[in-house]
């Protein structure tokens, strides 16, 4: 037993207490308090920087029933079988604070960490700087005149229900207004009951409506260059709808909508119907082109369609394209001017100008469905005047008209004049009738003279073979038969031609010796005949031309005749010298004797 002078430490060893370590427990490492003889081991540990309580040994204060342990790993209780109480200006506790009890705060309480209520928290005035965790069935908060939640921190902010998914919240009474005074943004659906009144700007991020809407403003989707598509579906087809779409900026309708103006029944994919004069205006404001393609199917990597109608520079102009290829089919100036194949006339200030480039057919051509002449190697059946070129190469116009069997045996080609006064009764070369054919010829330079000496100006054929001429002298030429009058008395058959129209003929006592009558020229076709039969008055100008130089002809041989009878007789009276003296004082000359006159 240690000694220290002449006291005593202990008794015995039970008395004495000793750490089991050597060194005394002097170091960092925790070592157990024992009693001398090394029987009891005490509740707690040593080291040279701590007092441990082991397990779950207490630090009791006062009695039995004021004590600090621990209860189980990691956690330490105080317990008082009264009170705890805490004194300090400042108490800090930085974990979570569980309270099985009531809590009484005489003061205020900041908490910057969380609070979990599991019963009823009756709070006079609380500002809580951190998250606010109820989760108890219900949280009530009434106040008499107005309740206030606040949050100073604009990152932050106040949120409600974002622990679980799915949570209602309620708010108002159904008779109540509840008003939001700063920026309310919602990250879920919104699905309203009753109305919505957006005095302001609500920014939208996705909406389902289900019942109608009345909007009294403006309504803005997005801002400039930064856009959202607008989508309208119908409920009576498949791709029936409306769409802006933001990253083309452009209007569409699905394949199956249709757009009807001033109608509620559209009958073809734009529609525009109204009372009165209606108008659909397509403006450029820089005055540039303004175009419509009309295009079947896919346009193709060209990006063109069938044709365009394109307005440029005052000229409306339908384009076809094919191939990528642009061929101005159409042009049509704002002066009047119509091109077709070409695009400029300097010779015409309005009118209609065809250009049908190297094709030699027809330029032009008038149909009917009433007409089938069948002469189908030169134009389709229903054709019935066609306008082309006389030549292919050298140019000319050519006028041909078709006419079927089912009318009069006439008028294939008609030309018609109309003049609305008196017609010139000038019989000369300044003299014009009511149609006038004229006929030039280019002259050295750009310019036209008239028809050289003679030049024909006018022919007349029959499929091909001219029949008559005429000529820049004035005269008539004819390709006509053969014919002579040679057993009929030329001169009769004259006479009665006079004599069968009765006008202003004078009778003669040689009248009654005419053998012929106006059956007669008839037969002979130097009259026509109605459809009946009956002979007509109808000249026969050519016939009449080969009656008189028959006529001339028979009057020359009686002449002849005359003249020989009476050479005969004067040689038979006065003698040949005498005679031939007679021939040469009247400028008589005879035919050889060797000719047989007839």
């Amino acid at each position: 037993m240690a000694a220290l002078g002449a006291q005593s430490i202990a008794s015995s060893y039970e008395q004495l207490l000793h750490v089991d370590a050597d060194g005394g427990g002097n170091s960092t490492t925790h070592v157990s308090v024992k009693d001398g003889d090394n029987g009891t081991t005490f509740g707690f540990t040593i080291a040279s920087d701590a007092l441990m309580m082991s397990s779950t040994n207490r630090l009791e204060f006062g009695d039995t029933g004021t004590y600090i342990f621990q209860s189980a790993d990691g956690v330490l209780d105080l317990v008082s079988d009264t009170e705890i109480e805490i004194n300090a200006t400042t108490i800090d506790m930085n974990g979570a604070a569980d309270l099985s009890g009531n809590l009484t705060v005489g003061g205020d309480i900041d908490l910057e960490g969380s609070i979990d209520v599991n019963g009823t928290s009756n709070l006079d005035n609380t500002d809580i700087d951190g998250t606010f965790a109820v989760d108890g069935t219900t949280i009530s908060l009434d106040a008499t005149t107005s309740l206030n939640i606040d949050n100073s921190n604009t990152s932050n902010g106040i949120t409600i229900g974002t622990a679980t998914s799915a949570v209602p919240i309620s708010i108002g009474h159904t008779t109540s207004e509840t008003t939001v005074n700063d920026n309310l943004v919602v990250t879920g659906d919104i699905d309203l009951a009753g109305s919505i009144d957006v005095d302001g700007t609500a920014n939208l991020d996705a909406v389902d409506i289900d019942g109608a809407v009345q909007i009294d403003n403006t309504v803005t989707v997005g801002v400039n260059d930064t856009g959202y598509d607008v989508k309208f579906f119908g409920a009576t087809a498949t791709n029936g709808y409306m769409l802006w779409d933001e990253s083309t900026d452009d209007l569409i309708l699905g394949t199956s909508s249709k757009l009807g103006v001033g109608t509620t029944s559209p009958d073809s994919t734009v529609d525009i119907s109204g009372a009165g004069a209606q108008r659909l205006t397509i403006q450029s404001t820089d005055n540039d082109a303004v175009d419509i393609y009309l295009q079947r199917g896919d346009a193709g990597t060209d990006g063109n369609g069938d044709f365009s109608l394109n307005n440029d520079a005052g000229v409306f102009k339908v384009i076809g394209h094919a191939s990528g290829a642009d061929t101005t089919a159409l042009n049509i100036s704002g002066s009047g001017n119509v091109f077709i194949g070409d695009d400029a006339n300097a010779s015409m200030t309005k009118g209609l100008t065809i250009n049908q480039g190297t094709a030699d057919n027809e330029i032009l051509a008038f149909k009917s469905n009433d007409v089938a002449h069948g002469i189908t190697d030169l134009a389709e059946t229903d054709t019935y005047g066609t306008i082309s070129k006389t030549e292919a190469t050298s140019g000319g116009l050519k006028i041909t008209g078709y006419k079927d069997a089912d009318g009069s045996a006439m008028g294939a080609v008609r030309i018609g004049g109309n003049l609305g006064e008196a017609a010139d009764t000038t019989k000369g070369t300044g003299g014009y009738g009511v149609i006038r054919f004229i006929t030039q010829i280019k002259s050295g330079g750009t310019s036209t003279s008239v028809v050289g000496s003679d030049g024909n100006l006018l022919s007349i054929d029959n499929g091909g073979t001219t029949r008559f001429i005429f000529d820049a002298e004035g005269s008539f030429h004819a390709d006509v038969e053969s014919t002579t009058f040679d057993h009929y008395e030329d001169a009769q058959l004259v006479r009665a031609f006079d004599l069968s129209h009765g006008k202003d003929v004078i009778a003669s006592k040689f009248d009654e010796f005419i053998d012929y009558n106006h059956e007669t020229l008839a037969d002979l076709k130097l009259v026509g005949r109605e459809e009946d039969g009956t002979p007509n008055k109808f000249l026969n100008v050519t016939k009449l031309q080969q009656l008189h130089n028959g006529a001339i002809w028979q009057q020359y041989t009686e002449m002849q005749k005359m003249k020989e009878l009476m050479y005969d007789t004067m040689v038979e009276v006065i003698g040949k010298e005498k005679a031939d003296q007679k021939l040469t004082d009247h400028d008589i000359q005879l035919l050889d004797n060797k000719t047989l006159l007839n």
